[in-house]
């Protein structure tokens, strides 16, 4: 690649050098796998695996959050009016409650100040190789506060940034594309006092609007990768599948498929064998006579039973128990046709 590869590479040492610095100022990098579908020409669903997060996408994601973080500095020291991307230390109660669930797990969770960026990222990096790291990631992201747009800045507390805007990318988020046009009218002069008095009285409420839709695209996006997973899963039906056990409720337990990474309940219904007794606290599934538990990160094999993409549900029986169901089922077919030759000899 000649010229072009000695900048790249250049480049990446770069984002290795900016990716360490802010992870020791206290930034926290939740790695997260995400699904990847690969479609047909007709937009259906031919394939699902784990997307790959590679260092050529951690480079133009380092280099975004500077671009962002230099927009942010240079409108905080000239004092111009605009929306600020801000994330406010986690709640206390919130992380309480974490460090019980990852206590449940036998998890030693660091002494002092959990609200801590540094302390969070090494922990996470303590349990990155446990069978319970992903559900850890998940319950200890759910704990912390999300970040809105407002423009009273008050930091970042998950990128450990005193300041931080969303610039780039605009033609993607409404808040980006407003700190470019405010930024313009600075570099024209065109942004007199009464243009900053309009700013100021509208920008609490643009950010509000923005924070709010911010959510209901997330939300769209979600739905997204729900009705794609059932429609797929629909067409495998039978079909078994490894995965982690990521969520137990009182009517059952979900379960996170290893590839497709879509989420399925197993319904305590399924579990034909036993009374199963929900502990909330220890967040497990008991067995009344039996004693058979199921808890959070246990690593189960299931088979697909039934979806249904309009409702993104998607259900699962363990593969264990299927074969008994399938007897089970039989047996009770036999059964029903004793009976009737029974009913029709009387």
């Amino acid at each position: 690649l000649g010229d072009l590869g000695d900048a790249v590479r250049e480049l990446e040492q770069l984002r290795q050098a900016l990716t360490t610095s802010r992870l020791k100022n206290g930034a926290i990098d939740f790695d997260l796998p995400e699904p990847e579908f690969g479609l047909d020409e007709s937009g259906i669903v031919i394939s699902i695996s784990a997307r790959k997060r590679l260092n050529s996408h951690r480079l133009v994601e380092e280099f975004m959050l500077l671009a962002n973080r230099i927009v942010a500095e240079r409108i905080t020291t000239e004092s111009i009016p605009s929306l600020f991307r801000v994330h406010d230390r986690p709640d206390p109660d919130s992380l309480e409650n974490f460090k019980s669930i990852a206590t449940t797990f036998g998890v030693r969770v660091p002494d002092g100040s959990f609200g801590n960026g540094k302390v969070i990222t090494s922990f996470l990096n303590s349990v990155a190789d446990k069978r319970i790291s992903t559900v850890l990631n998940e319950s200890l992201l759910r704990s912390m506060k999300k970040a809105k747009y407002t423009p009273r800045n008050t930091g970042h507390f998950g990128l450990a940034m005193p300041v931080y805007t969303h610039f780039t990318s605009p033609i993607r988020r409404y808040p980006d594309l407003l700190t470019h046009r405010i930024l313009r009218e600075k570099l024209t002069g065109s942004l007199d006092s009464h243009r900053v008095d309009v700013l100021t009285q509208r920008l609490p409420d643009l950010g509000e609007l923005s924070t709010q839709r911010e959510v209901v695209a997330k939300q769209a996006e979600w739905d997204s990768i729900k009705i794609k997973q059932a429609r797929f899963l629909g067409e495998q039906l039978g079909e078994q599948f490894p995965g982690t056990i990521v969520s137990i409720r009182a009517m059952g337990f979900f379960v996170r498929l290893d590839d497709i990474l879509a989420d399925g309940l197993i319904h305590v219904r399924s579990l034909n064998d036993d009374y199963y007794l929900y502990d909330e606290i220890a967040a497990t599934l008991t067995g009344e006579r039996t004693g058979r538990s199921f808890r959070l990160g246990d690593r189960v094999e299931v088979e697909v039973a039934s979806t249904d993409w309009k409702q993104k549900r998607i259900d699962f029986i363990l593969a264990s128990d299927s074969a008994n169901q399938v007897k089970a089922r039989r047996r009770n077919k036999r059964e029903g046709v004793l009976r009737k030759g029974r009913n029709r000899n009387r």
